[in-house]
């Protein structure tokens, strides 16, 4: 079956959408301060793989600069021994010896220093396989391995073959293992399921990668009436996620997964659904798991229900400090795709979604809606959703609240609650936007509470101090700041 690739009409500039917005958005015409925004790897050997320079480590920000010039990065201090790309956006470093754990950072040719993101250097090998060999040595992998999947179609079954139906099948024996597109080359490969029913593969890494799957293209391993199940310290970043499951009722996410800990960061998703099934869903975290980050992934050019969402059916789990930022979620047409749901979670469940772009979604269905839990919403932008009741809505179930500031609204309604007992405090002037100045929003992880050197938006820009509303920075001054209305809060 065909898959439904982006074609000529996805739009690679982001900051594009914003002509669908009546609010003024006018982007700063500053450059973006250096960033950096995530790692694909988070801990890798600095020997051993190509020239005994260690792993390979991608990491992905703004303003590095179009060249290299005299820019540099360091890794907790040393200095990395290579560089396979430099981009404004993307860096992909070999480690070196010189590296040791603590922060990466990037020097860029300006002279300007970027935030840091921790990494550690520990033990473990640097491995290289190909659509011939894997499926020989899959199984010799251990604990701090770094395994690069050379550029070809892996159209086999590895792992433990003898159980389960994806096409690689992981567990125990993979815990703590990265598996990694080479830079560079493309190596396309079925879903991944990280258990193989012996127990799971915890800690582990899927990286830079194309998967094609009929069905999902990552599994957790969880098991849906079992309370954090699934493995724990899942690592998905930068793949391509394609689902190729036509009009089948999947009742599943194409990223799913109910362990603690996991980051999915950077990953395009997408289907080649003919129509909108409500059940099937683009990353579904489900049975409590807490810890959980989804962030700067775009999914797009699908047909489903709600694109990201956390419920589980039966036994309402608790879910705590999990976080959905940067992410921008695009309907072709409103009613392609829903939006963010927090559904069937224990009422003490936490939630903070912030930073996210939000457009074009529909089916008469809340861009972000929530049944159960805190949630705080900040920061997003939301436009041309076709939905009647508000974009940001608590519906179903008295148990929801949200607590809602610095977000921009428009083309339909802002706010909304099923049975009124759901929402107070709703200003009239908030169907434009929810607009609150609030000189302590965050533009960074509300968890750590840690923030760069500078506020960047989620283009990348430099925001303004205070922060403007919205997923982007304001340009001009106060007078393209609607009026703030009295902040969202549901008793």
């Amino acid at each position: 079956m065909a898959i439904l690739r982006p074609g000529a009409k996805r739009t690679a500039n982001p900051m594009v959408k914003l002509a669908l917005l009546a609010t003024c958005l006018m982007p700063c015409i500053s450059m973006a301060a250096a960033a950096v925004f995530y790692s694909d790897l988070a801990a890798a050997p600095n020997s051993g793989g190509e020239n005994g320079g260690g792993a390979y480590v991608t990491i992905v920000g703004q303003g590095f600069g179009v060249a290299q010039g005299t820019g540099a990065v360091t890794v907790g201090g040393g200095a990395v021994s290579g560089y396979k790309q430099w981009s404004s956006t993307k860096i992909v470093l070999q480690l070196g010896s010189a590296s040791a754990s603590g922060n990466i950072v990037v020097r860029t040719d300006a002279g300007e220093t970027s935030n840091g993101i921790p990494f550690v250097v520990r033990a473990g090998r640097v491995l290289f396989m190909t659509p011939s060999t894997l499926a020989s040595s899959i199984r010799s992998v251990r604990p701090g391995d770094v395994v690069y999947l050379r550029g070809g179609s892996y159209s086999s079954r590895y792992g433990t073959t003898t159980w389960g139906d994806r096409s690689v099948v992981l567990g125990p024996w993979a815990s703590d293992v990265a598996f990694v597109g080479y830079p560079g080359e493309v190596a396309s490969i079925g879903n991944f399921n990280f258990t193989d029913g012996t127990g799971m593969a915890n800690n582990l890494t899927i990286a830079s990668l194309s998967i094609t799957s009929g069905w999902d293209c990552i599994s957790g391993g969880h098991f849906w009436q079992v309370e954090e199940s699934g493995a724990t310290g899942g690592r998905v970043v930068n793949n391509e996620c394609a689902g190729t499951y036509g009009s089948d009722n999947t009742m599943n996410g194409l990223i799913n997964f109910g362990g603690d800990g996991w980051k999915v960061f950077g990953n395009h998703v997408f289907n080649n659904a003919p129509a909108a099934i409500n059940n099937n869903h683009g990353i579904y975290i489900q049975v409590g798991a807490d810890d959980v980050e989804i962030a700067w992934n775009k999914l797009d050019h699908m047909k489903l229900g709600h694109v990201i969402q956390f419920h589980n059916d039966g036994t309402a789990f608790l879910f705590e400090r999990d976080l959905v930022h940067d992410n921008e979620i695009v309907g072709t047409i409103q009613d392609d795709i829903r939006g963010l749901n927090v559904g069937n979670v224990a009422a003490a469940s936490t939630f903070t979604f912030y930073n996210n772009l939000l457009i074009n979604l529909g089916q008469n269905v809340s861009a972000i809606a929530v049944t159960r839990g805190n949630v705080t919403v900040e920061g997003n932008t939301i436009a041309q959703c076709n939905v009647a009741s508000g974009a940001i809505q608590v519906a179903w179930d008295t148990l929801g609240r949200i607590t809602a500031r610095n977000n921009i609204v428009t083309g339909c309604p802002a706010f909304g609650a099923t049975n009124g007992a759901n929402i107070s405090q709703v200003s009239s002037t908030a169907t434009q936007t929810s607009a609150v100045f609030d000189s302590s929003w965050r533009p960074t992880n509300p968890q750590t509470g840690v923030a760069p050197t500078k506020l960047i938006d989620h283009a990348g820009l430099t925001r303004s101090n205070p922060a403007t509303i919205g997923a982007y920075q304001i340009g001009g001054v106060a007078a393209a700041v609607p009026a703030a209305p009295t902040s969202l809060v549901a008793q």
